[in-house]
C-alpha cells in the first residue's frame, strides 16, 4: 500500500503522529512518500511540494495502480487498507465532499483516493498551460469545483468515513486552522492527538528532543507535554 503524506508549515509533529497512525492501525506493509520531497519539470508555477502536487501524485506513480493521499492535519483511527477495495464508480479518484449531492459543489482535499490509471489525462505540462491561460483554474482545480480541472474526475468518499473536526469512522481531519491539537489545547477530540503522541512517544517512534525544539520555535504550544502526559 502506497501513501503519499502531505506536509505544512510548522506541521512536523502533525506528520510524525499521522504517521504513527497509520502504523499503528494499518494490518499491511506501507510504502511512504512525501509530497514535499517531489519536484515538477514543467512552468507550473506551484513551488516543489506545495499543496497542489496532491493532484499530480497519479502522475508521481506512472498512472499506475491505487494511492492514497493524506494530509499531515489528518489522524488515522482504523485500519485504512479497505480503502483500496471501494467501489470508486467510475471516477479516477475520491475525496471528502463539501456539499451534499457533491456535483453541486467541490471536495476537500484532506485524504483523497487515486486510482491512477483512470487518470492518465492529468498531465502537469497541459495543465501548466491551462492554469496560465486562465487564473480561476487553480481555486477551482485545488478543491475540484465545477469548472476545475480536476472536478470530472472526483467523486464522494462515504459520509461517515472522514469528518472535519470530530472522528469519522476511519479518520479525523484537524481542519480548523486556529484550533489545530497540536498549536492549541482548546479542541474538542485533542485528547484522539495527544493519546496518539504518548503512545508514539512511549514506543520511542517519535523522540523527545525535537519535540522540544518545536516548542522553542513556537510551532506547538507549551504545555504538550505536559498534557499528553494526562491522555
Amino acid at each position: 500500500m502506497i501513501i503519499y503524506l502531505g506536509s505544512e508549515p510548522k506541521g512536523w509533529l502533525a506528520a510524525e503522529v499521522l504517521r504513527f497512525s497509520i502504523e499503528k492501525h494499518v494490518k499491511e506493509p506501507v510504502e511512504f512518500k512525501e509530497i514535499r520531497n517531489l519536484h515538477l519539470e514543467t512552468p507550473l508555477k506551484a513551488k516543489p511540494g506545495s499543496p497542489f502536487y496532491r493532484w499530480f501524485v497519479p502522475h508521481f506513480e506512472s498512472y499506475q495502480g491505487k494511492v492514497l493521499y493524506l494530509d499531515s492535519s489528518v489522524v488515522v483511527l482504523g485500519d485504512i487498507s479497505d480503502l483500496m477495495t471501494l467501489d470508486m464508480k467510475g471516477k479516477g479518484a475520491l475525496a471528502q465532499a463539501i456539499t451534499r449531492p457533491s456535483d453541486t459543489g467541490g471536495f476537500y482535499s484532506a485524504a483523497l483516493l487515486f486510482d491512477c490509471e483512470k487518470l492518465g489525462s492529468w498531465n502537469p505540462e497541459t495543465w501548466a498551460i491551462k492554469l496560465a491561460q486562465d487564473k480561476s483554474l487553480y481555486e477551482k482545480t485545488m478543491w475540484a469545483l465545477p469548472g476545475g480541472l480536476t472536478h470530472d474526475e472526483v467523486g464522494s468518499f462515504p459520509e461517515s468515513l472522514i469528518k472535519r473536526d470530530e472522528p469519522g469512522e476511519k479518520m479525523i481531519h484537524f481542519a480548523d486552522p486556529l484550533k489545530k491539537p497540536w498549536q492549541n489545547p482548546e479542541h474538542p477530540h485533542r485528547e484522539l492527538f495527544l493519546s496518539l503522541l504518548k503512545e508514539a512517544v512511549e514506543a520511542q517512534k517519535i523522540p523527545l528532543e525535537p519535540i522540544l525544539l518545536e516548542i522553542q520555535m513556537g510551532n506547538i504550544y507549551p504545555k504538550i507535554l505536559e498534557d499528553m502526559m494526562q491522555a
